[in-house]
């Protein structure tokens, strides 16, 4: 099996990345499935985008559990730094 390969989403993930919501069972009758990709979804990409604390993330060659612990593992570490800024903050405060 190719190794996991896990990188940020661009502009031409957004198809597939709808695709994917279209084709779930709550997005089918919620979703607008491309092609091509409503602007509504190119808006809101270009939102999350360019807040440094959000990301957009692709799994490439990768199966469910892999996909789901390396989420787990990003998240735990946004959170890890995230909390050291705020206490770092906090000292500096003090």
């Amino acid at each position: 099996m190719p190794a996991m390969k896990f990188r940020d989403a661009t502009q031409d993930d957004l198809a597939a990345i709808v695709g994917l919501l279209a084709d779930d069972t709550l997005g089918a009758n919620r979703e607008i499935a491309p092609p091509p990709v409503a602007e509504c979804y190119v808006a809101a990409f270009r939102a999350i985008d360019a807040d440094p604390n959000n990301r957009v993330i692709v799994a490439e060659d990768a199966d469910y559990d892999e996909k789901y612990e390396k989420a787990a593992e990003m998240a735990r570490a946004k959170a890890n730094a995230m909390r050291e800024k705020s206490e770092s903050e906090k000292t500096r405060e003090e």
